[in-house]
């Protein structure tokens, strides 16, 4: 099975990561269509440990690409889950009272008729995401936006090189912002 995105929590213990809801044998047959959802582990040395999984997961759509605020109270991922704007959107919840509160779609200001994915919330509050929206330089390319005034501000295309014209995605940003690392399908030159 697949494993995708992960993040470590600001706790140093706990690993939030991407893999398909269902393993068990129905999950082998050719026609079974399986959905990503994200899986919680506590992290022992190098082992994961007490898998579970997120209580937002579904077999009727994806839920992936976690992302953990610094002070472990936001979890940002992506979703096509009903009431969404586009193919998928970004979404949030809050750690309260020992537990993830509902998910709260990002809205309009962030979201689009496109698809959304792979947000990183760096400590700084700046918030990276994917997105195929029209007026990038390809496919899929790097947004950010963040929190101001009670709101998210409108969404700015990160400049090449980061993003090309070919497919560039999944960026996650030193502390110092002047580094960072981007997933990209684009030929070597």
């Amino acid at each position: 099975f697949n494993i995708g995105p992960k993040c470590l929590a600001p706790d140093g213990k706990t690993v939030y990561f991407t893999s398909e809801v269902e393993t068990g044998r129905v999950a082998s047959r050719k026609d079974f269509k399986n959905h990503n959802g994200i899986f919680i582990a506590d992290l022992e040395g190098n082992d994961l440990t007490t898998l579970r999984p997120f209580k937002y997961n579904s077999q009727e759509y994806e839920v992936a690409h976690p992302s953990v605020s610094r002070d472990g109270k936001y979890l940002f991922f992506a979703s096509d889950m009903p009431g969404g704007q586009g193919g998928s959107d970004l979404y949030f919840c809050e750690f309260s009272n020992g537990e993830w509160s509902a998910p709260v779609n990002m809205g309009t200001g962030v979201n689009s008729s496109g698809v959304e994915n792979y947000p990183y919330i760096h400590p700084s509050g700046k918030l990276y995401f994917t997105s195929n929206r029209t007026g990038g330089f390809g496919n899929l390319d790097v947004y950010s936006t963040s929190f101001y005034l009670g709101k998210w501000e409108e969404p700015v295309l990160l400049p090449e090189p980061i993003n090309s014209t070919s497919d560039d995605f999944a960026f996650v940003a030193e502390e110092n912002l002047q580094t960072g690392y981007f997933t990209s399908n684009r030929g070597r030159t």
